[in-house]
């Protein structure tokens, strides 16, 4: 559950970071250590945040194991949408700017496409090979008869 948090809230936030440098890359140029560093430590709060819920359940009966799995889903669900609007956000600003820019900002408009091209390959395949786990797992939190009789055949 941690690392699973953990690595998608990372990508929703290298995907903005990728819009900002985008859409801002004066400001981007200039941004200090301290905004990476806050960003990181929020990231791996949130994910051992959801850990330690996700570890309650386990320990205490009172609390119900639904609560874990409904904020776990609810902060995958934002990243989610986070790095889809970055990405449509970078496409459509890059489509737009390409051909009203002039000769010496289209280098560094072809270095920003390939590099949030590359990222965003990267982030389709994690997202790609996360997905099916995290359907099942959820699905089996709430309809655990479905894999019980799934599993007798």
């Amino acid at each position: 559950m941690f690392a699973s948090c953990t690595s998608l809230v990372f990508l929703a936030v290298v995907s903005l970071e990728r819009v900002y440098a985008v859409l801002w890359s004066l400001r981007h140029r200039v941004t200090r250590m301290q905004a990476y560093v806050f960003s990181i430590v929020t990231i791996w709060g949130a994910g051992l945040f959801i850990a330690g819920l996700s570890l309650l359940t386990v320990y205490h009966a009172q609390v119900d194991i639904l609560y874990a799995i409904v904020a776990s889903d609810v902060l995958l669900l934002i990243s989610l949408i986070i790095i889809c609007a970055s990405y449509f956000s970078i496409r459509s600003r890059l489509n737009h700017t390409t051909t009203s820019l002039q000769v010496p900002h289209k280098r560094s408009l072809e270095h920003h496409a390939r590099l949030s091209k590359t990222l965003y390959i990267v982030v389709a395949v994690s997202l790609t090979l996360w997905l099916p786990p995290f359907v099942v797992y959820t699905i089996k939190i709430f309809c655990w008869k479905c894999f019980s009789q799934i599993c007798r055949g």
